[in-house]
Order: C-alpha cells, then sequence, then structure tokens
C-alpha cells in the first residue's frame, strides 16, 4: 500500500500556534516576522490540525521563514515531517510561488514514485493556495484538504470548475492563436521549418509564449536554432516593432560581460574615454536574448537577477540596473535566454543560481536535436539552401540558383549531425560554393560533408563487405562515435552521458572509453 505524504506552506497562522506554546524568544521573533502587534486566536494552526489526524505517514512543509524558526516549529509539532526552505521575497507573486511548489514537488516525486500525495490548501496566501490547485490538478496528480475549527476534510476541485472559470486573460491569448492557426503560420514563425511532433510541440509552445510578456528558456544542444526560435517569439509578439538585441554570454570576456549587458560611464574603468549604453539600455522595449546564459561567472549572475526581479507594483518587464561607474538605469524589456547546458546540474554543483534559473525559466521551451526530428532534413535542407541561394544572389550577380538533387537528399538524410542545423547550413553553403552546375549530386557533397556523411552512422548499414572488413572494429568504431558525441553532449559528465546512451551505470561507460582507447579532456566538450 502506498504511503500517503502531506504537503503544505507554514502559514503565518501556525507559526503562531507555535508561539503561543513556547519561550517569549520565540514569540517575539514570530511577532517580529509576521509584523501582528499580538498573536491573538486559539488553535494548533492548520498544519498541526492536520498531522495530528494521523492520515500521513509524512509532511513535507515549504517555508520561506528564517531557519531557526523552521528548526523550532519541527520541534513544536513533534510529528514525521521535512521542511524544505524555499526563498520567496514575495508570497502573493505568483512566478516566485510556483517556482518554488514546482522544484519541491518535482524533486518529491522523484524521490518517492509510488506514494500517494495530499496538498493542504489553508495555509499561506491565496496565490499560494491557487498555485496548489493548479499543480494538484495537472503535473503532479493530488488530493486536496482544507481545515477548520479544529477538523480537517477533503476539498474536491472538479476539473470542471478549473475549466469553466480559467482567468479570460490566458484563455484569450490562446483562442486568438488556434484561429491563427487555422488561418496559416503564426506570424513570426514563418521561417521555422519542419512538422515533425517534437518541432511542433516546440514551435506551439513558442507562440503561446510569444503573445505574453513572460521570460523563457531555450534548451537543447548546440546548433538546434535557439536563437532562430527567440528571432520568432520576438517576431510574434507586441514588441515586434521594437529592437531584438542578442548578445552571446560565452563570448564576451568576463571582465567586461557587466558592461556589456548595463553600459558603462565615461572613465568607469581603463579605456572608457565615452558613456556607452549597454544591451538592457538598447533594447528598451523590446527583446534581450541572452544566448550562452549559463557560461555567465557567479558575480554577473547576481547582477542579472537584482535586474529581472521588478520592483513592486511595476511590470513584469520593468528593469532596474546599474551602470558601470554610473547611476542606476530603468528599462522596459522582455527576456529571452538560451543554453546548451544542464542548468539542473550546474544548480546542484553550484556553479548556476536557483533563483536566476528559475527567474528565467517561467517557459522552458526544449528544440529537438536535428537526428530527432523524424526525417525532416530533406525538407529542411531545401529551406537552407533557399536561404543559401538568397544571400549569394544579392550580393553575387549572375549566380546561378542551385537545388538538392534526390541522391543528395538521400545522402544528407543518412548523416548523423552532431553539429545540428548549424552544421547542415555550413555544409550547404560549402556544397553551394563548390557546386558549378545548377543541381548539387551527392558527389558533390561528399566533400562538403566530409565525415558527417562518411563517419559512423553516416553509411553504417551499406559499409562494402570484404576487402578487409572487420565486423568487431567497424561496430567499435560506430561505439567510439556515439560514445564520444555523449560526452561532447554532456560536457563530460559520465553520469549524464551514460543516461544519453541509455547504460544503466557510468561504470559501463567508463569501462568501454578505456577499452576503446578513446582520450577525453575538457577541450573536446567546448563545442
Amino acid at each position: 500500500m502506498s504511503q500517503r505524504l502531506l504537503v503544505s506552506w507554514i502559514g503565518h497562522n501556525d507559526l503562531a500556534a507555535m508561539a503561543r506554546e513556547s519561550s517569549d524568544a520565540v514569540r517575539d521573533a514570530v511577532l517580529e516576522t509576521t509584523r501582528w502587534k499580538s498573536l491573538g486566536g486559539t488553535g494548533t494552526g492548520p498544519v498541526r490540525t492536520a498531522v495530528d489526524s494521523g492520515a500521513f505517514a509524512h509532511a513535507h512543509l515549504l517555508s520561506n521563514y528564517s531557519r531557526e524558526l523552521n528548526a523550532a516549529y519541527r520541534k513544536w509539532l513533534g510529528r514525521p515531517c521535512t521542511v524544505h526552505e524555499v526563498e520567496l521575497t514575495d508570497p502573493s507573486d505568483y512566478a516566485q510561488v510556483v517556482a518554488c511548489a514546482d522544484r519541491v514537488m518535482r524533486e518529491l516525486h522523484q524521490k518517492h514514485k509510488a506514494a500517494e500525495w495530499c496538498i493542504l490548501l489553508s495555509p499561506g496566501t491565496p496565490a499560494m493556495a491557487a498555485i496548489w490547485v493548479l499543480l494538484g490538478k495537472s503535473r503532479y496528480p493530488a488530493r486536496f484538504y482544507q481545515t477548520f475549527g479544529g477538523n480537517m476534510a477533503e476539498a474536491v476541485i472538479p476539473y470542471e470548475l478549473i475549466d469553466e472559470y480559467l482567468p479570460h486573460l490566458l484563455r484569450a491569448p490562446d483562442e486568438h492563436l488556434q484561429r491563427l492557426a487555422a488561418e496559416g503560420p503564426v506570424r513570426g514563425f514563418e521561417e521555422i521549418v519542419g512538422e515533425s511532433r517534437a518541432i511542433r510541440a516546440a514551435k506551439g509552445l513558442a507562440a503561446r509564449a510569444a503573445v505574453r510578456d513572460v521570460s523563457v528558456l531555450l534548451l537543447g544542444e548546440s546548433g538546434t536554432g535557439k536563437e532562430e526560435f527567440a528571432r520568432a517569439i520576438h517576431k510574434s509578439s507586441r514588441r515586434r516593432d521594437k529592437p531584438f538585441v542578442p548578445v552571446n554570454c560565452g563570448a564576451i570576456p568576463k571582465e567586461l560581460q557587466e558592461a556589456e549587458l548595463f553600459g558603462h560611464a565615461k572613465g568607469a574603468f581603463t579605456g572608457a574615454d565615452r558613456e556607452r549604453a549597454g544591451a538592457f539600455a538598447l533594447a528598451d522595449g523590446g527583446t534581450l536574448f541572452l544566448d550562452e546564459l549559463g557560461e555567465c561567472p557567479p558575480a554577473l549572475q547576481v547582477k542579472l537577477l537584482r535586474a529581472l526581479q521588478p520592483p513592486n507594483g511595476k511590470g513584469p518587464c520593468h528593469r532596474v540596473f546599474d551602470m558601470v561607474g554610473g547611476k542606476p538605469q530603468t528599462a522596459d524589456v522582455r527576456v529571452l535566454a538560451a543554453t546548451n547546458r544542464d542548468l539542473p546540474t550546474a544548480i546542484r554543483d553550484g556553479s548556476f543560481r536557483e533563483d536566476l534559473y528559475y527567474r528565467l525559466n517561467v517557459i522552458e521551451i526544449t528544440l529537438p536535436p536535428l537526428a530527432g526530428r523524424d526525417g525532416e532534413v530533406p525538407l529542411l535542407a531545401d529551406h537552407l539552401l533557399g536561404r543559401v541561394n538568397a544571400q549569394f544572389a544579392a550580393h553575387e550577380p549572375g549566380y546561378r540558383h542551385k537545388s538538392l538533387s534526390v541522391a543528395a537528399k538521400k545522402l544528407l538524410s543518412r548523416c548523423p549531425w552532431p553539429g545540428n542545423v548549424r552544421q547542415l547550413q555550413n555544409v550547404l553553403v560549402r556544397a553551394a560554393v563548390l557546386t558549378d552546375g545548377d543541381v548539387i549530386e551527392a558527389g558533390d557533397l561528399e566533400t562538403a560533408v566530409g565525415t558527417a556523411a562518411h563517419g559512423a552512422g553516416g553509411d553504417t548499414l551499406e559499409h562494402p563487405l570484404g576487402n578487409g572488413f572487420n565486423l568487431d572494429a567497424h561496430l567499435d568504431e560506430v561505439r567510439k562515435h556515439y560514445l564520444l558525441r555523449a560526452m561532447r553532449e554532456s560536457k563530460g559528465n559520465k553520469s549524464r552521458a551514460s543516461k544519453l546512451l541509455g547504460m544503466k551505470h557510468y561504470q559501463t561507460l567508463a569501462a568501454q572509453i578505456d577499452r576503446l582507447g578513446i582520450e577525453w579532456g575538457e577541450d573536446d566538450g567546448s563545442e
């Protein structure tokens, strides 16, 4: 039989119940935290009422109170419980509340896969209760409970209630998008080619996000088209006529990153001979795209977090930031970010701030690798070659437009494309340069494609037999290719690489790397 586990926030009334039975020091601390003049009231509070019912094996309590108050409450409660401390500056801020609640629930679901989840709605703010209902009715199915008058009862919330009274503010943009989809491609997304399930899901989510001023985090391997999606989101938003400012955080020297983003005053540092606006100021009214966000050093992450936190009473895109060596500045900027790093792993190892991750990750869109786009390479190749033709024709009078033969498309379809769409684009540019005629044949692609066509995974099943062919050696070459690719995509993290390869233990991966003599170093994972 599965365990019944309770999840709840610790609220002011819970602290007050503890304080009424505690020392003067605890009472004073609770009064200072709640800003109440007196404790008043009676009873044991919602959480104590629930756990005293004996209906739950363990309670998981979310708290944004001090560590000292959390420890005192856990001791006073006297029941099996875990307090999950979270950073929450405004308990009525829906974005903050959902980030904290979602993170804790995701971790709990991974740890207790067979548990029956029960959520206590009574403690906390209305925003906290609303978020519990949304999460418990969708991502983390749960039963709901409320307390009153020292008793606890189940709160039955039918799906029809949520569907019928979903705020019109959230529903109207979706109806607008459905209407646009029936008429044709959503404005701004015409350049996003592909109809596979993975790419359609990404486009649909991006189109929904575009009409709302929320931050979006684009994830995916290098070369999957994250900037292309960011530009499409901007073009499809109400900010389309304002600037789109891309910044590659990984390409800027660390000592210049702050000035690049926030600008600098004259004389702020050696070489600053004049005042210069930064990316936030340049993107005022429009969109700022932070590419390779995972490469930002910790000091810059702190400043970004401060800039991304709107002051009370201001809109979600109101940014306040300090120009280097100058006065505070303000701008109206929507922020989109992208990375190919595994940010949850970076959070665990301390190289990326968790609060910044959730500030940016209001909407998360994962772009599929080219190898996972269900045979879309020929369609995408035609589209990209059309771009190449247009670019060459614009600067080269008399340029003859190229097209791909059937054999050439088949060759491209067999390539593994570890560099994704960017690699395919580069191959087509080279082929267009090297081909004299109007049609690019398979033979014309051989030099342009190089190892992408003839390496492991290209013609693996069609390799000619005889003439010294050795099956074991051939399979080892295939294995080397995928082991090295997994190590590159995981940035050298063997645990993650083993998961990408479907291996149960990273020791299996390590043993095969040793057996095959694969040399791996930090430089190998930088691409």
